[in-house]
């Protein structure tokens, strides 16, 4: 192990302390029933086959979200994703403990998808491997990450790492 993983892995562990202690211990609910809860909404005998829908995710993420992307390809992709995502838990076609495993990874691929879409589409600039063809210039008020943040609106916020404390 690196000194540097020791040591911010030791200022993340004194953070995430500091924090619990500021929010205290939240109420968990029932993990089984949210389990079920879940696993009640995939339909189980429908008619759509998981592989064709993961491949569908898989061409149009490779055609909108690599190197070359544009604002309306990621607004494509969000789409697709969604459409996916609910095909899957409509109408996918459930029939084994391993297409149930399938269908939960399909899903969350499609929410993985949907999220890296989002975060493009937020950094309307071109910059490293991020390029955009329809904002091929660089802006410098953009020199911020993109940080996931489920209490914060949009569920995330952008700042420089740098001055995060």
């Amino acid at each position: 192990m690196s000194v540097t993983c020791q040591v911010f892995g030791a200022r993340a562990g004194r953070k995430a302390a500091e924090l619990a202690r500021e929010h205290g211990h939240l109420d968990i609910p029932n993990l089984f029933d949210e389990q079920a809860a879940f696993l009640a909404r995939l339909p189980g005998h429908g008619s759509e086959p998981l592989p064709e829908l993961r491949r569908s995710l898989q061409m149009v993420a490779n055609r909108h979200l690599l190197i070359l992307r544009d604002g309306k390809g990621l607004e494509a992709l969000r789409s697709s994703a969604t459409a996916i995502r609910d095909t899957v838990l409509s109408a996918g076609r459930i029939e084994t403990p391993q297409d149930r495993i399938n269908a939960i990874e399909l899903i969350n691929m499609c929410e993985v998808a949907d999220i890296m879409a989002m975060a493009a589409l937020e950094r309307a600039e071109s910059r490293g491997s991020h390029y955009r063809t329809d904002l091929p210039e660089s802006d410098d008020s953009q020199d911020t990450n993109i940080i996931i943040d489920r209490t914060a609106p949009n569920s995330f916020f952008c700042a420089r790492l740098g001055e995060l404390g």
